[in-house]
């Protein structure tokens, strides 16, 4: 009997189409840049999949458990099938093995790095040592990426989309929800390091009254000038793209139009908000 359940549990090569794998519910990258897919799927299309996926049976298809980025980037190359390895883990070894997978990739952002410490410790019940010590890091290395999921969300918003370095993060975790925000946007308007906006709030902390008063009403002033100043730079041109590129869009291809649509439908959200902020402040 234990030989048979060996046998069943012994991985297995395989290649399988890309419509029976789904994705894994374990999942915790958010971000899978487009650039980056494009150039893995040149490459695929160049010298095949060298890597299989992972996966395991779940319900007549495939779950995924490690090698999401290879899937997408083998579809937008346009592959059918795919190399991949099946085993049957447990749930909590397959989510074990894909928060695994993730956070050894250098690529992965701050903040999904540290939502993948905080699941793995979950799924495991590890201490952070032995988190630190599976993973190659230090201890205080796992400590103060932990610390990022304590930020304000509009601050791990920043740090996930690459607009401020996990670093700085760190540094804000030990301020109060809206200083946290302040600073946050000034170190990124600013383009300050971790170091000098230590500094920063070092010196902040040690004046009071009207002197802090004052220096923080000049400071959002002079934030708020330079603020409207870059979004007249932006905005400017992109509007004059914009109204001289419909040719551009008439003859536009069936493969690029969903991509262009989807960044479009982006932009018109975001467009959306910022009047209606811009609305309720008058």
């Amino acid at each position: 009997m234990k030989e048979e359940r060996k046998n069943m549990d012994s991985p297995k090569m395989m290649e399988l189409t890309v419509e029976s794998v789904e994705s894994s519910p374990f999942q915790t990258r958010s971000d899978f840049p487009d650039e980056g897919l494009r150039e893995l799927a040149e490459s695929i299309k160049r010298e095949g999949l060298l890597q299989p996926i992972l996966v395991r049976p779940k319900n007549g298809r495939y779950e995924l458990i490690a090698g999401e980025r290879r899937l997408r980037a083998a579809k937008m190359a346009g592959l059918s099938r795919v190399p991949a390895i099946v085993r049957r883990p447990s749930d909590v070894e397959a989510r074990v093995e894909s928060l695994m997978e993730n956070l050894q990739r250098e690529e992965l952002n701050q903040m999904d790095r540290a939502r993948g410490l905080l699941a793995l410790k979950e799924a495991t019940g590890a201490s952070w040592r032995g988190l630190a010590e599976i993973l190659g890091l230090t201890e205080r290395r796992v400590m103060q990426l932990v610390q990022l999921t304590k930020l304000e969300e509009g601050v791990q918003a920043m740090i996930a989309r690459g607009a401020l370095p996990g670093r700085v993060g760190i540094t804000l975790a030990g301020l109060d929800g809206v200083e946290q925000l302040e600073m946050a946007e000034m170190a990124r308007t600013e383009g300050w390091s971790s170091g000098a906006l230590a500094e920063k709030i070092k010196r902040a902390k040690g004046k009071t009254g009207e002197t802090a008063l004052a220096e923080r009403k000049a400071e959002e002033v002079r934030r708020r000038e330079v603020y409207a100043s870059v979004l007249y730079r932006v905005m400017d041109p992109l509007l004059q793209f914009l109204e001289t590129s419909l040719q551009f869009a008439r003859e536009i291809t069936g493969a690029e139009r969903k991509e262009v649509m989807g960044r479009l439908e982006r932009l018109e959200r975001a467009l959306m908000r910022f009047k209606a902020e811009v609305m309720s402040s008058r």
